[in-house]
C-alpha cells in the first residue's frame, strides 16, 4: 500500500472517530436536556398535597418546570402554580438543602404588587421604551436621545 493511501486512511479513521464522539456526545447532551416523566408526576403529586396543607384559597398547578441547567440550585424540578383569588404565578418544589416542600408565593405576590404600583410611574416617566417585556439595546433605540434630552 502506498504512503499516500496509508496516510488518507489514518486521516479518515481519525475524522471518523472524532465524528462519532461528537454524536455520542451530542446524543447524551440532548438526552440530558428532558425532564423525567416520573420525576415531573412525583413532583406534581407532592405538589397537590403541599398546596392543600398550605393554601385555602384555590391554586391551580399548570405545568412543570425541570431546571436542567441547575440554575435555580435548590431544586430540579418544580411544579408552577396558579392563585386563582391574585392571579400570582409561582413555583412549588421539594427543597433538596431543607428536606421540605418550599413556595415562592410571598416573593412572587410581592414582586407583582411592587410592579403594579411601580409601572404607571416608570411608564409616565420613561415611556414604553425601559418597560417593554421584549426589550432592545437602549443605547439603539430611536427614542434614546429624546429621553437624554428631556432629563436634562
Amino acid at each position: 500500500m502506498s504512503k499516500t493511501k496509508k496516510i488518507l486512511l489514518t486521516l479518515l479513521g481519525v475524522f471518523s472517530i472524532i465524528l462519532v464522539g461528537v454524536v455520542i456526545l451530542l446524543f447524551s447532551f440532548t438526552q440530558s436536556m428532558k425532564a423525567d416523566p416520573d420525576e415531573e408526576k412525583k413532583i406534581r403529586d407532592q405538589a397537590e398535597r403541599y398546596l392543600e396543607e398550605t393554601f385555602d384559597e384555590g391554586t391551580e398547578i399548570y405545568d412543570v418546570l425541570y431546571d436542567n441547567m441547575g440554575n435555580r440550585g435548590y431544586f430540579e424540578y418544580a411544579a408552577k402554580v396558579k392563585h386563582e383569588k391574585y392571579g400570582t404565578h409561582f413555583l412549588v418544589f421539594f427543597n433538596e438543602e431543607t428536606g421540605e416542600m418550599e413556595d415562592t408565593f410571598l416573593s412572587d405576590k410581592w414582586q407583582d404588587d411592587a410592579e403594579k404600583e411601580i409601572r404607571p410611574y416608570v411608564e409616565k416617566e420613561l415611556g414604553d421604551v425601559l418597560i417593554s417585556k421584549e426589550m432592545e439595546d437602549i443605547a439603539e433605540s430611536e427614542d434614546w436621545e429624546k429621553i437624554q434630552e428631556d432629563r436634562l
